[in-house]
């Protein structure tokens, strides 16, 4: 016949690892709801990895949704000479693809007939050149001219030409 004080010792045992099981639980679950308030995130980036520009390397620029944010810098990549002045980029507005335009406002050279500038398109980096008067700009990568076909652009011309 079994022990009274072995069926004790187990029905104490089984309370014991359902109160752990219980607790533990709770502590997962509190832990898992409020798993913002113990590691806030990270400054958004972006996934593609970062073009190299006349020796710059761009910075992962944030996410952009509605409102200008403040001028970005970007930090010389190591293989640089640290005497190179660093670009700045200006957000500018929402293509019509969805993707955010920036000018890097250290970029804009003007000359008798055009201003010669740098912009940049979701990931793409592109020099190009404006026809202010045309109100349109040439890229030489693409060798094509671009006429505004969004506010975003409209706005990049009209930063660039003022």
């Amino acid at each position: 016949m079994p022990d009274d004080n072995s069926n004790k010792n187990q029905d104490s045992r089984t309370q014991i690892i359902l109160a752990l099981i219980g607790l533990f639980g709770t502590v997962g679950v509190a832990l898992i709801t409020n798993w913002d308030k113990f590691f806030p995130p990270e400054p958004s980036t972006s996934v593609a990895p970062s073009p190299v520009v006349r020796g710059l390397t761009v910075s992962p620029l944030p996410s952009v949704s509605t409102s200008p944010s403040p001028l970005v810098s970007l930090s010389p990549s190591p293989s640089v000479d640290r005497t190179v002045v660093q670009s700045t980029w200006q957000f500018i507005g929402t293509a019509s693809t969805g993707e955010s335009v920036f000018v890097d406002s250290s970029s804009i050279k003007k000359s008798a007939d055009a201003i010669d500038f740098t912009y940049r398109i979701g990931g793409e980096v592109l020099v190009a050149r404006a026809d202010c008067g045309g109100d349109r700009w040439y890229v030489n990568k693409n060798d094509k001219w671009y006429s505004p076909s969004s506010q975003a652009t409209q706005d990049m011309l009209s930063y660039v030409c003022r």
